[in-house]
């Protein structure tokens, strides 16, 4: 009994040494934005610009994760476990619209929330994501509201989004890839609203 029990640890532990760990990969929307991003002004900021504030970015429950969510069928969502966002994805959002925005309108001081009170912006931006995620259908989605604000709390604009791109390659990487694209977007579409 005891020789049998010994084998039986000794192809454990065999076993153990060699399946291999599989590898966490994580994805970053703002790196990529701090990449393409050439500055218009050599690195001076002009203060003397309105200031349009973004407000914390809201997620739906199920994106309030680190890990990257795949969509695979009409009532179902997946988290992936080994593939992960770099930093919380609400953060990652405003990080990157804020680039992107920038550098479509250079009328505007464009701020995360952290850097100014609201009180001292002309305009404050929130954005409320129900989706943004790949699907097992070969396409991205993001999904959403944004609203603008006057510097009296008065909404001047109320506006749903949605994008759905289709993915041309496998991988999480160009499902990114394709997210920041629809994030490409959102930032035409707010510049384009007429109340900026």
């Amino acid at each position: 009994m005891t020789r049998i029990l010994y084998i039986f640890l000794l192809s454990i532990c065999i076993a153990a040494c060699t399946t291999t760990p599989t590898e966490i990969k994580f994805y970053s929307l703002s790196l990529a934005e701090s990449a393409n991003v050439t500055d218009k002004n050599n690195g001076i900021e002009k203060l003397d610009r309105p200031i349009l504030q973004i407000a914390p970015v809201k997620l739906a429950d199920y994106l309030n994760t680190r890990n990257l969510i795949v969509q695979t069928n009409q009532y179902q969502i997946n988290n992936a476990s080994h593939h992960l966002w770099a930093e919380d994805l609400d953060n990652a959002i405003a990080k990157s619209l804020l680039n992107k925005l920038q550098q479509l309108n250079d009328r505007f001081l464009f701020v995360n929330n952290s850097v100014f009170q609201k009180d001292k912006a002309r305009h404050l931006l929130q954005l409320e994501f129900s989706a943004f995620h790949a699907t097992d259908q070969s396409r991205v989605i993001s999904r959403g509201k944004y609203s603008i604000f006057d510097n009296s709390h008065k909404l001047i604009l109320l506006k749903n989004f949605s994008y759905s791109l289709t993915l041309e390659q496998d991988g999480y990487l160009h499902s990114i890839e394709k997210l920041n694209e629809t994030l490409d977007l959102l930032a035409a579409d707010i510049i384009s609203s007429g109340q900026l």
